[in-house]
């Protein structure tokens, strides 16, 4: 048959914009390229793209095929970008289940925060001065337990078993978070401190050098026992440690928890917790300013008492604590 009419530029058809393919039994180069016309559905039809169609026009006008770029070999960067597989689902990590049962509880907990901008620049220096390193926590620490020992409330428990009650204990129990590395993952731990206020500053420093410091296998042997039974269990003997019996409770789970990363340049705006008091700090300023976070059970107090016990805590950093810190400068 006799070749067809060479297309201008390599133009689509004027019947839709687009050019037929047809394909032969025969070798790539016998490929005829023909306008679109109805009525010839019983051909095999291949629709060429627009950018394609000068190089097929080429073909059909010459009979010869315009050369072509090699195909790259296996295993060069520009090959297609390798299938993705698919992901995998598994358990919940024994590292984050604790904190999985600490965020559930809080949710049971009504907190409000409270924010207050201590100066602490001249604390720091008198900090900075002492042979004996102390850090933030402990004076935090030892500053709500003497705060708390004025004022009651800040030593009650919401009780929910088997009836809503109050609970006071004796003396505070505080909990500090300690983030540590076990077995290739970060873990959260709670180092738990016994009458802070009746304590020094180098024994509070101890024991939390210890929590930092000491195999976690020792430390937090509890934590990790806790962290292997299974969910329900789990969380049923959380519960009977809170609401069993208020005495329990305050020597399980503490009576105020303190949480900060003031280290890192970041401050807690409320960290999630089940205690009645949950103190935060963040990190001090050029000007010496650090804000200060207390939120609290609002069903045990309200926001004036709050204020009250925050400008303690700051009277007594700059008392007791001040005079404690000066009294190791040659220690």
């Amino acid at each position: 048959p006799s070749p067809p009419a060479p297309l201008p530029g390599g133009e689509g058809s004027r019947t839709g914009g687009s050019v037929i393919l047809h394909r032969k039994l025969v070798g790539f180069s016998d490929f005829q390229i023909r306008h679109s016309i109805h009525g010839t559905r019983r051909v095999p039809r291949l629709w060429v793209p627009t950018h394609a169609r000068p190089i097929f026009a080429q073909i059909a006008n010459s009979g010869t095929v315009p050369a072509m770029e090699p195909v790259p070999p296996p295993g060069r960067q520009d090959d297609p970008p390798p299938r993705l597989t698919r992901g995998r689902r598994f358990y919940v990590p024994r590292s984050r289940r604790l904190t999985c049962d600490v965020l559930h509880f809080h949710k049971q907990v009504p907190l409000c925060p409270h924010h207050r901008t201590l100066h602490l620049g001249a604390l720091d220096s008198i900090r900075k001065a002492c042979q004996t390193r102390i850090s933030w926590p402990v004076l935090f620490l030892k500053a709500y337990a003497l705060m708390a020992r004025e004022i009651p409330v800040f030593r009650q428990s919401w009780m929910r078993f088997p009836w809503s009650s109050v609970y006071q204990h004796d003396s505070s129990v505080g909990m500090v978070a300690v983030q540590r590395e076990y077995r290739g993952e970060p873990w959260l731990f709670w180092g738990r401190f016994q009458s802070p206020d009746t304590r020094t500053l180098v024994d509070l420093q101890i024991r939390l050098n210890g929590y930092q410091d000491q195999p976690v296998e020792k430390v937090f042997q509890r934590f990790l026992w806790l962290s292997a039974v299974p969910n329900p269990l789990r969380r049923f003997l959380w519960w009977c440690n809170m609401q069993l019996c208020g005495a329990w409770r305050a020597r399980s789970v503490g009576t105020f928890f303190l949480s900060s990363l003031a280290s890192k340049g970041v401050e807690i705006d409320c960290p999630p917790s089940f205690q009645t008091g949950v103190l935060s700090y963040g990190p001090i300023d050029a000007q010496g300013h650090s804000r200060v976070t207390l939120a609290y059970d609002h069903r045990l107090m309200d926001g004036m008492l709050v204020a009250q016990a925050l400008e303690r805590i700051e009277q007594i950093l700059h008392g007791p604590l001040a005079d404690e810190l000066r009294s190791l400068h040659g220690t």
